[in-house]
């Protein structure tokens, strides 16, 4: 992987699932704040019914922004998903999905937009990642693998298409949307996300 620099000519779509946290996602805010290139980016908030934090993220004015807010609670099911489904709607061919208690690096635009280059045509990649869980290493490597964070995360259309189907369903014992994603890859063998070897988007909550 070479070293990931500059804002991304295409513009990029963040979704953001947003509850009832407003103390984390002030801090969320910040870091997204600092990130290069997010004055082009376009910020979707799909929000539960939670007016402190609708009120906050109405607030925002670093980058475009949709807000949304759901007539009654969706929950951590449904929420991601009608996000990403907001996301598409825009006609961008791949999406980025933030959320409340993760916040971001400054070059975690940067990293997206490499890595959504880099394996679009890879159909064996189902997402891009931005936390790993197995120590620091190398700012710019990336590892194939079997396994998925919902800490910041993109897909392109396609995949969009062949998971949206599924969502959330999984093993019969009952997964999340974010297990099933993992299930998927240990399933199919074939099917990997792309994670940094050093984490762009640490969790806070």
């Amino acid at each position: 992987m070479e070293p990931v620099r500059g804002a991304d000519p295409v513009r990029p779509v963040v979704v953001f699932t947003a509850n009832d946290r407003p103390h984390y996602m002030r801090r969320v805010l910040a870091s997204w704040e600092r990130v290069r290139g997010i004055e082009d980016a376009l910020l979707i908030f799909q929000c539960e019914p939670h007016l402190p934090t609708v009120e906050l993220v109405s607030a925002v004015t670093f980058a475009e922004i949709v807000v949304n807010v759901n007539g009654r609670q969706m929950g951590v099911e449904a929420n991601p998903y009608l996000a990403m489904r907001a996301g598409f709607a825009t006609g961008a061919d791949f999406v980025i999905q933030g959320e409340e208690d993760t916040t971001v690096t400054a070059d975690l635009l940067e990293y997206m937009a490499w890595a959504r280059d880099e394996y679009e045509a890879d159909k064996n990649v189902a997402a891009i990642c931005t936390l790993q869980n197995r120590g620091l290493g190398p700012r710019d490597e990336v590892d194939r693998r079997a396994w998925f964070s919902s800490s910041t995360w993109g897909t392109w259309r396609d995949r969009w298409d062949d998971i949206r189907d599924d969502w959330p369903a999984g093993p019969r014992d009952g997964g999340s949307w974010d297990w099933y994603m993992t299930y998927r890859c240990v399933r199919d063998r074939r099917k990997v996300t792309i994670e940094p070897c050093t984490t762009r988007a640490p969790h806070i909550g």
